[in-house]
């Protein structure tokens, strides 16, 4: 469910704060990932280059939509760690293509 396993930690995620404002990345003392990435979970939604879709298997249906969409994914600063709309690694949403917002975000990738 997360980058670092199967089980919430409170300190390798930016969740559950007062307000939408991100922390400075990898500020956490999970730090990295085998890959070199850190904050995969909250501190700012990470704009995707994909279309809205479902995950395979999810029954659901993607509905027409009047503007373009792109998914967003791994929660805000803001987001919940608990309760029924807990993020987790397999959170995506579509969202405006339009929309900007402090919880907003996106991250560069370069090849080795």
């Amino acid at each position: 469910l997360y980058p670092w396993g199967d089980t919430f930690k409170e300190d390798c995620a930016v969740l559950d704060q007062p307000t939408t404002e991100p922390k400075i990345v990898a500020s956490n003392p999970c730090g990295n990932n085998k890959w070199g990435v850190s904050d995969l979970i909250g501190n700012v939604f990470e704009w995707t280059s994909s279309d809205p879709y479902l995950y395979p298997g999810s029954g659901g249906e993607v509905k027409p939509l009047s503007e373009p969409h792109k998914m967003i994914r791994g929660g805000s600063a803001y987001q919940k760690s608990k309760g029924d709309n807990a993020i987790t690694a397999t959170f995506r949403a579509p969202l405006s293509a339009s929309k900007r917002d402090a919880t907003l975000g996106f991250r560069l990738v370069r090849p080795e």
